[in-house]
């Protein structure tokens, strides 16, 4: 839609000043999943946690964003490691289950899944490198915030 009211020249969004828009309408997005995950009594403190680091993220993001370009599939992928992390060392969830309509239900080890994430940031950032989207740093800074606002929204939250 934005791309249609030329808000955007496509949908990469190459300059950051494109980018001020769709950060700003994701963010108030992601503050009503936090308050309607909060105000449900039924909501694991795990899934706050990760609901309240993604929302501090986006916003450290968007300041990032007023003076350089942050990576955010870095930032989110950070973001993802940091709340598999968290679930595994600090909630000590030792494996989870899975209802797959082919396979039935399959238990999944935290640990794999923590390996398969680390393994799947590595495929996302060296993409967005050969894709020319980022520079190193970008990615470093994004990948940084990501997994840094994991910790302090558990640092807010308990």
């Amino acid at each position: 839609m934005m791309r249609a009211l030329d808000l955007i020249s496509s949908l990469n969004m190459p300059d950051r000043q494109e980018r001020i828009i769709p950060y700003i309408i994701t963010g108030l997005f992601y503050v009503w999943m936090y308050f309607n995950l909060q105000n449900d009594a039924a909501t694991p403190v795990a899934m706050k946690i990760g609901a309240l680091g993604a929302t501090i993220g986006l916003f450290i993001a968007f300041i990032f964003n007023l003076f350089t370009k942050i990576s955010m599939h870095a930032l989110g992928m950070g973001g993802l490691l940091g709340f598999a992390i968290l679930i595994s060392l600090y909630f000590s969830y030792n494996g989870f289950y899975v209802n797959t309509w082919i396979f039935g239900t399959l238990q999944i080890s935290t640990m794999a899944l923590l390996m398969f994430i680390l393994l799947l940031t590595g495929l996302v950032c060296t993409c967005r490198m050969l894709l020319d989207a980022h520079n190193l740093q970008d990615l470093y800074a994004g990948f940084i915030v990501g997994l840094s606002t994991q910790f302090m929204a558990t640092m807010i939250l308990i």
